[in-house]
């Protein structure tokens, strides 16, 4: 009986030894958000549900801890420090082992603070200021560095570019502050940037409309704005001031812009004005992991309906809670809440409480956590993450946002960033150089004697001269190579000495080519040599004798209408007003015969009045009564004026030779029949004319228009 019951009891102890190993620890984790940050709160409920349910990968069958997720949730005002260390004090007395949560700028230090003293993780789901000190080193952010993006962009853009740099809070000082420390370390690469901050939103114009007074020709403006509602905002305000046009890049900085970069609908209002956009995200919603977190939320949808499509902020938050579970798991002798010592009851602002005793194991862990999280992959080092990528979206002419890059933590070494030149500038390289044949800038040498056409010795002009000077004064070797074309888009594609830079052909393009939008959104360029502008070429026309109707040109048909119309009315008047008027009639009383009433103003001599008044002759005949003096007065006046104007341009437009020309313009070449005109095929002239004139290049195509291919 004996053995048979010490077997029972061996029995029995194993057993429990093997549920002990079995059965999940369930571990507390607090959890501090913003007053009303209920969306984050959901997320972090749904995530710790998702993960100890194992429902996220075959893995988490071998995990053995859960997290205990109903203790511990705390919403308090992030920018009181007091609040915030009464709630971590709080945390600590619940004996939580971790904290997930956001801070805000005023109050990180004092979470850096009470997390060093409590030896109580903080692991932050949002974008922090890293600092140097080493005294801290229980927080730590799953946010990649957003910040270092921006100034890698800001750094690639050509110096004669103006920068503006416009913020909406704390962060964005702090990230501005970034930038001109990094130029001050990079002297060589520093440029200026004129800093806004914006009180209130609503009213932007004004700091807007100070950006577009200036004659800056390409202007970039750095948005760093704290949520998408303030882009969404601004951007508005954008369209309504004008400034959507070609002469604008804005770079979207701030954490907020990300959820506008994964909906691409808010963008496509920006397709046609011509203006650049640059966005960054690091949050994919085509990777496999973006697909497993929301199968898993389709099953509890009812319960968290507004977590998906995730947000950026969202994804911190799931990435952050993953964090914690994963280091919980590889923390091992994790006490429970029942059988481990907690801190109940203990004020930690009055007495010195112990610090935690797992706190160095959780963070001992969390450096060695590296799995695949929405904000991409996750690993850390100290308190910074080092495993991440950061995709680049751009938005351009009819192009609507696009993925056009993806950084990873290599990438954005602010240490190892220089001047980047499109071609290598080593003693032993030969730059390749592109041009095509236009006199005087560019001819072929008349006597070669012979020669290989090696470099430029077969070719002179002014393009030829300055190209040597450059390669005398940066030191570089170069081969010449003659195009036909300049370049022009066919069927999407660059031809030409376009195209040839484009596909890294050539390394180099010098030549009298015309800068354009189109080209400049594919290649850089240097400041023009010469300035030049549109215009028609014709033969010149021959000088033309006065003829016989000269005299005339100096009034015009109409005016010479108008005057015989007055005229005519005048005269006609003025016989009515006669024939009406008692004082214009004369009794006669001849040799005993009745007397008879006569008129002197007939029709004959009404017509001959006015004409010897337009001719400033005069005339036999006045009025005498008060309506026709004053009708003739009227006339006199007028002829006056007439003849002193007539009389000053006659004789400059008899003794001028004018130069009679066929075309005025270019509606002119469609309707004049026998001029053969005509323009370079893969020219700007030709690309204007297809762009800003749609009618009319038909009509000249139509009309016989050749092209020089």
């Amino acid at each position: 009986m004996a053995s048979v019951a010490a077997a029972v009891m061996a029995g029995l102890l194993l057993l429990l030894v093997l549920l002990q190993r079995t059965m999940a620890v369930e571990i507390p984790i607090g959890l501090i958000l913003h007053e009303n940050s209920v969306r984050l709160e959901r997320a972090f409920e749904f995530a710790s549900m998702v993960l100890n349910h194992k429902m996220l990968d075959r893995e988490s069958n071998k995990r053995s801890h859960k997290i205990l997720y109903h203790v511990g949730r705390n919403r308090t005002d992030l920018n009181d420090n007091y609040k915030m260390g009464a709630t971590i004090c709080n945390l600590f007395s619940e004996g939580v082992h971790a904290v997930v949560g956001i801070t805000h700028p005023s109050t990180y230090n004092t979470v850096q603070s009470y997390s060093n003293a409590l030896h109580i993780p903080f692991i932050l789901a949002s974008s922090t200021r890293q600092t140097s000190r080493e005294q801290y080193q229980y927080d730590v952010s799953v946010s990649p560095p957003l910040v270092d993006a921006v100034i890698r962009t800001i750094a690639s853009i050509p110096r004669n570019h103006k920068v503006y740099y416009v913020y909406d809070s704390d962060d964005g000082l702090w990230r501005l502050q970034k930038l001109y420390q990094f130029f001050q370390k990079k002297a060589e690469m520093a440029r200026a940037v004129d800093a806004f901050r914006i009180r209130d939103l609503s009213s932007a114009y004004s700091v807007l409309r100070s950006f577009d007074l200036k004659d800056n020709e390409m202007k970039i403006i750095v948005l760093d704005l704290e949520s998408s509602h303030a882009y969404r905002t601004v951007m508005e305000q954008v369209i309504d001031v004008g400034m959507n046009r070609d002469e604008y890049h804005y770079i979207m900085a701030g954490a907020g812009a990300m959820d506008l970069a994964l909906s691409s609908d808010f963008y496509s209002q920006f397709l046609f004005g011509g203006v650049n956009i640059t966005a960054f995200t690091f949050v994919s919603n085509d990777s496999a992991m973006y697909r497993t977190w929301e199968q898993q939320w389709k099953q509890y949808k009812d319960e968290f309906p507004d977590l998906f499509p995730v947000t950026s902020d969202t994804a911190l938050m799931l990435d952050a809670v993953r964090a914690a579970y994963e280091a919980i798991q590889k923390t091992r002798n994790l006490p429970t809440p029942t059988r481990g010592r907690t801190q109940s009851n203990v004020n930690c602002r009055l007495d010195r409480p112990h610090p935690s005793l797992v706190g160095d194991q959780i963070m001992s862990s969390l450096r060695k956590v590296q799995f695949e999280g929405l904000s991409g992959p996750v690993k850390f080092n100290g308190r910074k993450r080092t495993k991440f990528h950061i995709d680049v979206y751009k938005l351009q002419f009819k192009h609507n946002l696009r993925k056009i890059d993806r950084w990873e933590p290599k990438d954005l070494v602010l240490d190892n960033l220089g001047v980047v030149l499109p071609f290598d500038l080593s003693p032993n390289a030969t730059q390749r150089v592109t041009t095509v044949l236009e006199p005087p800038f560019i001819r072929p040498v008349e006597n070669t004697n012979g020669e290989p056409a090696v470099g430029g010795k077969h070719y002179e002009g002014y393009c030829i001269d300055l190209l040597k000077m450059v390669a005398e004064r940066v030191n570089f070797q170069y081969s010449l190579h003659v195009q036909n074309q300049y370049g022009s888009t066919v069927n999407g594609s660059w031809t030409g000495m376009i195209g040839e830079l484009v596909r890294k052909e050539r390394d180099i393009a010098i030549a009298p080519l015309t800068i354009t939008q189109e080209r400049e959104r594919v290649v850089d360029f240097t400041k023009p040599f010469m300035n030049t502008g549109i215009s028609i070429m014709i033969k010149k026309p021959d000088r033309q004798k006065p003829g016989v109707f000269s005299f005339m040109e100096p009034l015009d048909t109409w005016v010479w209408l108008c005057i015989a119309m007055g005229f005519l009315a005048v005269s006609f008047v003025l016989f009515f007003v006669g024939r009406f008027s008692p004082y214009e009639w004369q009794v006669s009383e001849e040799g005993g015969k009745e007397p008879s009433a006569t008129n002197t103003f007939t029709i004959s001599n009404t017509l001959w009045f006015s004409l010897g008044a337009l001719m400033q002759q005069g005339s036999d005949i006045s009025p005498r009564s008060l309506s026709g003096r004053i009708i003739g007065s009227a006339w006199w006046f007028f002829t006056l004026i007439i003849i002193s104007s007539y009389t000053a341009n006659l004789a400059a437009f008899l003794t001028i030779e004018k130069l009679v020309s066929p075309i005025d313009s270019a509606d002119d070449l469609v309707e004049h029949p026998t001029i053969k005109y005509g323009t370079l095929g893969t020219g700007t002239s030709w690309r204007f004319f297809k762009v800003r004139f749609i009618v009319l290049i038909d009509l000249l195509t139509g009309a016989g228009c050749w092209l020089i291919h």
